[in-house]
């Protein structure tokens, strides 16, 4: 197991669609990564760890803007299919740091500093599927191609004539062990920010202070159903003060918080779709 942790403090992980996703900055707020594989230090909970150190800001303004984009321009088939997935995915955003001042109340230079960032992506994917489905004729009874008989309509269950509506009509042929094929669509979309407030109280004393927010909303595809559309809100907070009593003697006080709320929203309920069944 691998401990994540933001500025030294531990951050809740959660699998999205396969991915983990953290409450890690954004990549123009990150000054440094130290990754520890193993014999890793008593104050993380895990063997390896992974740190992220954040950006401060300084006493000149600095700011970045950038956009990366991919789509499936490039991309080939997947293996078996008739044309390509569907890819669009932007990741944009931004940063800005320097000294923090309020004019005509406070200046910052050489003793308070701000560092903020945004960064966001859009995703428009999905998920290459495969399935056999049941034929029309078999849909009406005529299971001679299993081998088996035909049911007269008036013996099919209403049961199982209300379930056959969640499945989809063939759209392939010549194909033995599939023959529907859909690219079920798996949007997504997340939205970060973060601030830090650096302060020097004096020579042998700073203290600084981060906030940093994520919301994470996904879709996850479901064979033959309609997706769940999941969602991920985290929120972290960090406090730090440090204090150096003698030249060999230094005294550092952290406080963390974070707080992580999941949902997992399914359209179908299960009492209504039992009612619905019958």
């Amino acid at each position: 197991m691998v401990n994540f942790s933001v500025d030294g403090i531990s951050t809740v992980n959660v699998r999205q669609n396969g991915a983990l996703q953290d409450a890690y900055p954004s990549q123009e707020g990150i000054s440094a990564v130290k990754v520890t594989a193993f014999n890793n230090s008593a104050e993380f909970s895990q063997v390896g760890d992974v740190t992220f150190t954040t950006k401060s800001g300084t006493n000149k303004f600095h700011g970045s803007l950038f956009e990366y984009l991919q789509n499936s321009a490039l991309d080939a088939n997947p293996y078996g299919f008739h044309g390509k997935a569907p890819k669009h995915f932007n990741t944009f955003g931004g940063s800005l740091g320097g000294p923090l001042s309020i004019p005509h109340v406070y200046n910052g230079k050489d003793k308070t500093f701000m560092f903020v960032d945004y960064e966001g992506n859009r995703r428009t994917t999905a998920v290459a599927q495969q399935f056999l489905v049941p034929t029309q004729a078999e849909r009406d009874g005529n299971l001679t191609n299993l081998n088996g008989p035909v049911i007269p309509q008036g013996n099919i269950s209403l049961t199982a004539q209300a379930l056959l509506k969640y499945y989809p009509l063939p759209n392939v042929v010549g194909q033995q062990n599939y023959n529907f094929e859909n690219f079920q669509s798996t949007p997504a979309r997340t939205d970060g920010a973060d601030i830090r407030i650096d302060h020097n109280i004096r020579a042998d004393q700073s203290a600084y202070a981060r906030f940093s927010r994520k919301n994470i909303t996904a879709n996850t595809a479901n064979p033959l159903l309609p997706n769940d559309v999941d969602s991920i809100h985290n929120r972290s907070l960090l406090v730090s003060y440090t204090y150096a009593i003698t030249p060999r003697l230094l005294n550092e006080f952290r406080f963390g918080f974070t707080n992580v709320t999941t949902s997992v929203g399914f359209p179908i309920q299960g009492a209504a779709a039992l009612a619905q069944l019958g």
